[in-house]
């Protein structure tokens, strides 16, 4: 049997988050080795830039690392 491949982790981080401290969120995002955009935004990023969340998530579906590769235009 093989293994399971490995996920490549993605990971938003909001500047303006007064819920989960942003410097939390890059801590964690360094810790998992994530592909890591920052929003400026507050908690809710998929609500106040959808475009940028769906660029991440697109990213996470080619399963690349670079944020200029997100298949728009």
């Amino acid at each position: 049997m093989t293994p399971p491949a490995q996920a490549c982790p993605y990971y938003s981080v909001s500047t303006a988050d007064r819920t989960t401290a942003p410097e939390l969120e890059r801590f964690l995002a360094e810790r998992m080795n994530a592909t890591t955009i920052e929003v400026d935004s507050s908690h809710l990023a998929m609500v106040t830039h959808p475009e940028a969340i769906a660029d991440l998530i697109l990213m996470a579906t080619r399963g690349t690392r670079d944020p200029e590769s997100n298949g728009r235009g």
